[in-house]
């Protein structure tokens, strides 16, 4: 077995395999943690892929200061802030923060919307997955169309069909029963 320190020097250099080696040591502790740190197990999941597709394009910039662990940690921790601040944002309104005349908010209100980000949360993650992408690309990450779809490698118009289709769905199951 080689050791971490060889690992990351290879890996550094565009080893595949060392890349690929780092990564399989790393993702039982980088799932645990992102597990406590996030705020649904959907966005610990993304958190943990984004990490990995961090290193593996972006390596070379690792200084070594510190261990590889405690970037990806910082990775996966900025990933499930970004997320959680996204679905507040979408909840809340543009600003993300409460209006000035509900600076207080009941605790009712509070419960409710709550119960509100948790419906969404939960709608969003049972979309398909290739709606699901867009809409997170879109809505909550703020991309824009273009972006998105450089990043799906599908066409702009594909994008906007399954934002379309995306927002159709939420919509159906966020409606009151």
């Amino acid at each position: 077995m080689i050791d971490d320190p060889t690992l990351r020097e290879r890996a550094r250099s565009g080893d595949a395999d060392a890349i690929a080696s780092l990564l399989l040591r790393s993702e039982p502790d980088l799932r645990r943690f992102a597990s406590r740190v996030c705020a649904s197990r959907a966005d610990a999941d993304d958190a943990v892929q984004h990490a990995m597709i961090t290193v593996t394009f972006r390596l070379e910039s690792f200084r070594g200061l510190a261990r590889l662990s405690t970037w990806l940690f910082s990775v996966i921790r900025n990933e499930c802030r970004k997320y959680e601040r996204a679905a507040r944002r979408w909840v809340l309104g543009d600003g993300g923060e409460l209006s000035a005349e509900s600076a207080t908010p009941s605790a009712e209100s509070a419960a409710e919307r709550a119960q509100l980000l948790d419906a969404l949360t939960r709608a969003i993650r049972a979309l398909p997955p290739e709606l699901r992408a867009v809409f997170v690309l879109r809505e909550l990450e703020e991309r824009s169309t273009e972006e998105c779809a450089s990043r799906l490698a599908i066409s702009e118009a594909n994008v906007k069909v399954r934002l379309h289709r995306a927002r159709r769905l939420l919509r159906a199951a966020l409606e009151p029963r």
